[in-house]
């Protein structure tokens, strides 16, 4: 097991991060589209409930950015690093820790 292949997948996975919350900054600047917020979306199903809490709105959030971040992750792994599975999980692993506390951490500060 390679320390140095899980911080390359756990690099991967916060700069994944960090460029699809800075696109989605920038969608959400443009005032002229129409709401592309997947809780918008979920909400609208006609089996969901009306009015959905604020709580399962972060979740939905959380889970479909993990989801993502932890595709595109595989997706290049898969492609390109070629990193042994059991190393890929341990990194995403750390990297789901690791956001976990960072949200806890900020939740503290405020």
């Amino acid at each position: 097991m390679s320390f140095k292949n899980i911080l390359k997948i756990f690099f991967l996975d916060w700069i994944i991060t960090i460029i699809m919350y800075l696109v989605g900054l920038l969608i959400t600047g443009i005032k002229d589209l129409k709401s592309v917020d997947i809780v918008f979306y979920l909400s609208n199903v006609s089996s969901s409930p009306n009015g959905t809490s604020p709580l399962l709105n972060v979740l939905t959030y959380l889970t479909a950015s993990f989801g993502f971040v932890i595709l595109i992750s595989f997706l290049v792994n898969k492609s390109s690093l070629k990193i042994p599975m059991k190393e890929f999980i341990i990194s995403q692993f750390v990297y789901i820790f690791s956001t976990v506390l960072i949200i806890f951490a900020f939740l503290l500060l405020i």
